[in-house]
């Protein structure tokens, strides 16, 4: 058990967080350079296959500002966080009823 517990605690295995992969504020507040890290941005923004995609999905497709926001599941807790989660200020009165409304419609 002693040996697993070290093993475990001593293991690297590298690779982005995606939702920390995406160029707005990229590599800002809690975000880390090592690729072993749990927050490892990584090399660049958008380096990641997965984010590239999304990202050319909705500038390929939202020609006519049809996408209101972009939503991401995560497993933290029962929350909708908005706008943003690089800030702990905030957003513009007219953005937060905005963003609220379509949160109390998701």
């Amino acid at each position: 058990d002693t040996w697993l517990a070290w093993l475990w605690n001593h293991l690297c295995v590298p690779g982005a967080d995606v939702n920390r992969n995406f160029g707005f504020h990229w590599k800002e507040n809690g975000a880390s350079s090592f690729p072993c890290a749990e927050t490892y941005a990584g090399k660049t923004a958008f380096s990641e296959v997965e984010s590239r995609n999304l990202r050319d999905f909705i500038l390929n497709n939202n020609k006519d500002q049809r996408f209101k926001m972009y939503l991401t599941l995560h497993s933290y807790g029962p929350m909708i966080l908005y706008p943003y989660g690089y800030d702990s200020g905030l957003a513009p009165a007219v953005d937060e009823q905005e963003l609220a409304a379509i949160g109390k419609e998701a």
